[in-house]
């Protein structure tokens, strides 16, 4: 009578609910798939990134180091062209002084 009715709806109620609980266990687990995989590839990502930093630094400092060097090269060059026209300068005054 009543009471069984009750009882099934109950127990319908009951069943109702499990279902519910497994289908939001169900999409919790996917989530943390999910979650997980993007962990992951979070991860790989900001390793390459640091790679990339890390590469471009050192490209960075090698060409500072080189043009650093260039640099004094080049500024070694200026002085001794100067100091060879000053020297020409000189050998060409004391000919003159020589000739007349």
């Amino acid at each position: 009578g009543d009471l069984e009715e009750a009882l099934d709806e109950k127990a319908a109620a009951l069943d109702k609910l499990r279902a519910e609980l497994d289908g939001a266990n169900a999409t919790h687990a996917e989530l943390l798939r999910a979650h997980t995989q993007l962990s992951n590839d979070h991860r790989t990502y900001q390793q390459k990134m640091n790679q990339r930093v890390t590469y471009l630094k050192a490209q960075l400092d090698e060409h500072q180091s080189t043009s650093t060097t260039t640099t004094t090269e080049l500024q070694r060059k200026a002085v001794r062209e100067v100091e060879l026209e000053k020297r020409l300068e000189v050998e060409i005054n004391l000919r003159a002084s020589l000739q007349s």
